[in-house]
């Protein structure tokens, strides 16, 4: 079977992630444009309801200015079979 990696928003990464919407003066569907994605795709990373690909992970820590994927998110496996069975 095959596993792929996903990310987790951390703890604080809802709140690294308002705080930057704040200072750059842009709402959550400005800034779910700028990253290409749908302002609920957002919603739901920033309320840990989904994990994301390394792309989406990516996307988000470039957009905050961070250095790594690491500052906002951590990263787990799963089984792909399984989680086409889940949906």
């Amino acid at each position: 079977m095959a596993t792929k990696r996903v990310y987790q928003l951390m703890a604080d990464g809802a709140e690294k992630i308002e705080l930057h919407l704040l200072r750059e003066n842009m709402t959550q569907t400005e800034f779910s444009k700028s990253i290409k994605v749908s302002p609920s795709y957002v919603s739901q990373i920033m309320n840990k309801k989904i994990k994301v690909t390394a792309k989406t992970a990516l996307k988000i820590t470039r957009a905050l200015h961070k250095e790594s994927i690491r500052e906002l998110f951590t990263m787990s496996t799963e089984n792909e079979k399984e989680e086409h069975l889940l949906k």
